[in-house]
């Protein structure tokens, strides 16, 4: 299995390790790493999360 690392420094970047303090949000980049793009209703169906709380999640992945 092949293995990608980001390699992080938290003091310069403490928003982007916010942004990866969530399960749910390494759960969203992990199907999009493996699926490819996909909407919302299909990313929240497959996580098992309400919209809007991925819509949440999705918006402070964006922004960092």
């Amino acid at each position: 299995m092949s293995r990608n690392f980001l390699m992080v420094d938290p003091e310069e970047n403490l928003d982007v390790m916010r942004a990866f303090a969530s399960e749910a949000r390494v759960k969203i980049l992990k199907l999009l790493h493996s699926k490819g793009p996909l909407n919302v209703i299909y990313i929240a169906d497959a996580l098992g999360l309400l919209q809007c709380a991925l819509s949440s999640n999705i918006h402070i992945l964006i922004a960092h």
